[in-house]
């Protein structure tokens, strides 16, 4: 699972904590974003997520529902 995250004018922000969480076993995983707003949790078992984004000066953004599937 990765992503990009950005301020409402669509600018990226730098060192934004973001956590994943799997709604049925409760497992989190927490990453920050790099000097691009960047930011990728490989390796995720199969599942429904949540994805929360915090950065001190920001309102916490979460976005929920997000599906992992397995790749082939």
């Amino acid at each position: 699972l990765s992503g990009t995250v950005r301020d409402p004018n669509d600018a990226v922000i730098q060192g934004a904590t973001v956590t994943v969480k799997n709604a049925a076993t409760n497992l989190t995983r927490t990453v920050v974003s790099d000097d691009e707003g960047r930011w990728t949790i490989p390796v995720l078992p199969v599942g429904v997520y949540s994805v929360t984004y915090e950065k001190e000066g920001f309102k916490k953004a979460v976005s929920e529902n997000i599906e992992v599937e397995a790749s082939v």
